[in-house]
């Protein structure tokens, strides 16, 4: 009963001279597409119809005015099919834009395309009115963002129905997702936790790369909610079966050491960090971990292994993309800091710890969509408690 199955059984009909069964099987398969919006199918029957009929009935005025109609609707579902299928090549086109202006601020927003001028009242103008929402939105960011994410929630139950729109459908469980970094971004924490928990049951339709972004994401959310212990328990709980796949584990253990040390547990954050070799993760990762280390043998006094993990990390001289060198200062920052750390009271030592915790939040506020925000908000509370004398 598959499309692909009555195609190859229209054309054994039409070679086999079998009128009447391919005109059944035709009408069949020309309404299940019709009934499922399957716009490049539907061209395609109406192509092969015209053509058959052309050439194998008798020629009459009937004849030419029911084909013309059946054309003119078959040039409808053309004209369909090509504004959906440039709707979803416009979301990449914007998603690829913002990434890239994510690295380069001042990169172009406008397109160096043609422009197009989209035709109104199409049969499917609900599902391409949720497209245009979605691929707009990634111009947009904060409360704009999020109230385009949340409009294109509207278009949901025209999609649901259609076999061809699953891959939309669960789109939707990305866009909820936005929604939760775009109120992380604000720092609105419990609002993105609301977003989070309504994406977690679904996560499964996702590839294993936006799982780990998603579950990344929600355990970042809660350890600057505050809530450490419930990150560490969503972990202990959930990690074996979640986490079976290496690719997501290595990604979420971040957060999740961040908790520990934000509740100053330092060995169960040093005990969850090395329970798996850091060198099998990736390189961005490896860093990551490297430098968590550091903090963690910096704050149980073992100065000298905290130095030498911060020496190997600056004589790295690969650093290519922004986030890693990003990475890379702050790391230099927490170097000179950890330098200081047991150091008596001086002036210059005080002077020295204000001038670092101005680079941070200098650097941090330039560059906040791609530093660690936990780490700055670490480093922070160090050099505050520092200044107290309360290190």
């Amino acid at each position: 009963n598959s499309y692909p199955a009555r195609w190859a059984l229209l054309q054994i009909y039409q070679e086999r001279a079998a009128p009447h069964l391919l005109e059944q099987l035709w009408n069949r398969t020309y309404k299940t597409a019709v009934e499922q919006q399957e716009y490049q199918q539907q061209v395609t029957l109406i192509t092969f119809w015209v053509e058959y009929r052309r050439t194998h009935a008798e020629p009459s005025l009937e004849l030419f005015e029911s084909l013309k109609e059946l054309v003119q609707k078959g040039q409808i579902a053309a004209m369909a099919e090509f504004q959906e299928q440039y709707k979803r090549l416009q979301i990449y086109e914007s998603y690829l834009t913002r990434n890239c202006k994510a690295y380069q601020p001042d990169y172009p927003s406008t397109s160096p395309l043609p422009s197009y001028t989209m035709v109104p009242d199409m049969p499917n103008q609900g599902v391409l009115d949720y497209l245009d929402t979605v691929a707009q939105s990634y111009y947009h960011a904060g409360e704009e963002r999020i109230q385009l994410l949340e409009a294109s929630f509207e278009g949901l139950p025209q999609l649901s129905p259609y076999p061809r729109y699953q891959d939309l459908v669960e789109r939707s469980v990305l866009a909820k997702a936005s929604i939760g970094i775009e109120y992380f971004i604000k720092k609105e924490y419990q609002k993105a936790d609301h977003y989070y928990k309504q994406v977690l049951p679904d996560l499964e339709h996702l590839s294993l790369d936006r799982q780990g972004d998603v579950y990344y994401n929600y355990l970042y959310n809660l350890v600057c909610l505050g809530t450490y212990q419930r990150a560490i328990d969503w972990y202990e709980t959930h990690g074996a079966v979640v986490f079976q796949d290496h690719r997501l584990e290595h990604r979420v253990r971040y957060p999740v050491a961040w908790a520990y040390i934000l509740k100053g547990n330092f060995d169960e954050a040093l005990d969850h960090l090395l329970e798996h070799n850091l060198q099998a993760h990736s390189h961005d990762a490896l860093v990551y971990g490297r430098l968590l280390l550091s903090v963690l043998y910096s704050m149980k006094g073992e100065l000298e292994v905290a130095e030498r993990e911060l020496l190997n990390l600056r004589q790295k001289h690969y650093y290519a993309p922004f986030q890693e060198q990003s990475l890379a200062i702050m790391v230099r920052l927490f170097h000179r800091l950890a330098q200081l750390w047991y150091s008596p009271p001086s002036e210059r030592r005080t002077r020295t710890i204000e001038e670092l915790r101005q680079e941070m939040e200098a650097h941090y506020q330039a560059h906040a969509q791609v530093s660690s925000t936990l780490f700055y908000r670490w480093f922070t509370q160090m050099t505050n408690n520092a200044l107290e004398q309360r290190l």
